[in-house]
């Protein structure tokens, strides 16, 4: 028996009809189970650090995975509307970024990577209008963190600085690997290894003109920034060198934010205080 449909319409609902019971049958099949492979942990994703936007719509978070052909890990930022319905990837690049962060005024994501050849981890700032990320600072030993001012037209970022004593020794390059220089007692941490004769000191990046001048600069570490809600202080702890027989300390410091300032400690507990701060 034959017959003929006359409505285009009745036809595609027949052949949406019959595809939607194909999937469904599908669907009700079992999938094949199988042993767990040591290669199925290159497969997996790690997603950490989520910063909402200053309006709320918007979520920066980072990807991490690992490619097992180079043995190495990477980490790119995406951003994903608060309904979850748009993933958008933000960068790209094999050398990874972190950090993302939104500006205050909502009009750049900054973030910190070592793209393009850039010496440790540099500060990136991506303009939201549109364009690439641009490279805003080039620190000789990099950056490891940073803080937006409320205003956003300056940033708090943690530098890693070499100590005076190192500094000033002759750096001509040589064919043997240089001796490792420990000048404290707690020399090495884990994952991050020798610790050398660097420290993490504070300064303040000017957005508009670019110039980057330092807060800190005694034998300690200082980290974690935080701005007051006038945009004239930065609190931040301040991790002292540990010495045999004493505690590990650190203290919770207050300072200008403007060159030449002088810190002033808040806390003497013997233990440490340390972040976040608020």
């Amino acid at each position: 028996m034959t017959f003929r449909l006359q409505n285009r319409s009745v036809f595609g609902v027949l052949v949406v009809a019959l595809l939607l019971a194909s999937t469904a049958a599908r669907a009700q099949q079992p999938v094949a189970k199988r042993w767990l492979q040591s290669s199925d942990v290159f497969k997996l994703r790690t997603v950490s650090d989520p910063q909402v936007s200053p309006e709320g719509d918007w979520i920066a978070y980072t990807v991490s995975s690992v490619d097992s052909a180079k043995d190495k890990s990477d980490s790119d930022i995406w951003m994903t509307n608060w309904a979850g319905t748009q993933h958008i990837r933000l960068t790209s690049t094999p050398e990874g970024e972190s950090s993302p962060r939104w500006s205050p005024d909502g009009r750049y994501l900054a973030f910190l990577s070592s793209r393009q050849d850039a010496k440790g981890g540099q500060l990136w700032l991506l303009d939201r209008r549109g364009g690439e990320a641009q490279q805003v600072t080039r620190v000789k030993s990099g950056i490891s963190g940073f803080a937006w001012s409320p205003d956003a037209s300056r940033l708090a970022v943690v530098l890693e600085h070499q100590t005076d004593s190192v500094a000033a020794r002759d750096t001509t390059e040589r064919k043997t690997p240089k001796p490792i220089v420990i000048d404290r007692y707690n020399f090495k941490q884990d994952i991050v290894g020798f610790l050398g004769t660097t420290r993490t000191h504070l300064a303040v990046f000017d957005v508009a003109t670019k110039q980057l001048d330092t807060l800190t600069r005694r034998l300690t570490d200082d980290d974690l920034p935080r701005w007051s809600p006038d945009g004239q202080h930065i609190a931040f702890v301040r991790d002292w060198p540990a010495e045999p027989g004493v505690l590990r300390a650190s203290d919770v410091n207050v300072i200008d934010a403007k060159k030449g300032a002088t810190e002033k400690q808040l806390t003497v507990f013997d233990g440490p205080d340390g972040g976040p701060l608020s």
